[in-house]
């Protein structure tokens, strides 16, 4: 017998559980990141026109289908077409490889937090915060753990159900999120000479305007909202009919895009201070190796990294209880599994899987 169907308890809740799947790694690990790489204000810019004119259609879409049919991905798909059951298909195991992956970044931010609540001891000597996560991510065993204590959370969360797991937690974590990162704003655009990285991140250089920051500014739109892969198709199956979708895809987008920019004005400013611009655009190595590195040359450097990695932790967790939500929901509907039972059998595949990241 399947498990009667979940609700949002309220059009808060749903906001604030959706955003927070919107809101992960992308938003505070990947956006500075690329703002580096593309040309600060030019990408931006490509940034939001994305978000809106492409990336609330398609989220409005999504929710409307997950509503309209109230069921998982894979019975969504089907119910509008039989032909169109392999999109299931393929955004359920994209979402499991996503997360196998989500769980080793956790674990490594669930790291870096016990790091910077010791007192941010990584060794001395030019190099030593890349030297220290390049030695930490190679053991074969530390970083598996790190990175099942953050699966165990999610699992946690998930197994208590939509209204009472993913929506009260979601109505904790979304608010702590947003206190840290605009305590982070306020210390980074209030550092003597922040204003070179705020004329960077907020200055378009109309040659900057490339099909390659399009393209860019494009994955990471859709990388940072959740679209495409199926999360909101069942995070609106959990919507009641009587919720106004358009005004909670725009409220979505609006908080994503929202986090993403007090990322940029959080870490970029700092950057520029202690590392120069050269330091952006590192690619995964930006949060773990270069953004230490800057943290241990400001005054209050071990409170702004702890401070830092927590709000990363706090992205990174909500995102991947959207993502294993997906996955049981396929689970639970299709096959009748009980929420534990589903979980259990995600997880073991999905825990080898991430050993060999």
């Amino acid at each position: 017998m399947t498990e009667k169907r979940h609700q949002w308890a309220s059009n808060l809740g749903f906001i604030l559980a959706a955003a927070g799947s919107a809101v992960g790694l992308g938003n505070i690990w990947k956006f500075p990141g690329k703002v580096g790489a593309y040309g600060g204000g030019a990408f931006l810019l490509c940034y939001l026109l994305i978000v809106f004119l492409v990336g609330f259609p398609v989220m409005l879409a999504e929710l409307s289908i997950g509503r309209a049919t109230q069921k998982n991905v894979v019975g969504a798909f089907r119910t509008l077409n039989p032909r169109w059951r392999f999109a299931g298909y393929i955004g359920i195991v994209t979402l499991f490889v996503i997360l196998s992956y989500y769980c080793v970044v956790g674990g490594w931010v669930l790291k870096y937090v016990q790091i910077y609540a010791a007192g941010a001891h990584f060794g001395a000597g030019p190099g030593a915060y890349a030297d220290y996560f390049s030695t930490f991510s190679a053991r074969p065993v530390e970083p598996l753990l790190w990175g099942l204590g953050f699966l165990v959370l999610c699992i946690v969360v998930v197994v208590r159900g939509v209204s009472q797991g993913i929506e009260k937690v979601s109505k904790v974590l979304m608010p702590l999120l947003f206190l840290l990162l605009a305590g982070l704003v306020v210390y980074s655009v209030t550092r003597p000479g922040a204003g070179e990285g705020l004329r960077f991140l907020f200055g378009i250089d109309p040659a900057r305007l490339s099909g390659d920051t399009l393209v860019g500014a494009l994955g990471q739109a859709f990388f940072s909202l959740s679209v495409g892969m199926g999360i909101m198709v069942t995070y609106g199956s959990y919507v009641p009919r009587t919720e106004n979708l358009a005004k909670s895809a725009g409220c979505i987008c609006i908080l994503d895009s929202l986090v993403a920019l007090l990322s940029g004005l959080a870490i970029v400013p700092v950057v520029y201070i202690t590392a120069g611009p050269e330091a952006m655009g590192m690619g995964g190595g930006f949060a773990f190796m270069a953004l230490p590195e800057v943290f241990s040359r400001l005054p209050g450097g071990v409170f702004f990294g702890f401070a830092f990695f927590l709000l990363l932790f706090v992205a990174a967790l909500t995102s991947a209880i959207s993502i294993l939500e997906s996955c049981i929901a396929w689970l639970t509907e299709e096959f009748g599994f009980a929420r534990l039972k589903a979980t259990l059998l995600l997880v073991i595949p999905m825990s080898f899987l991430s050993a060999g990241y």
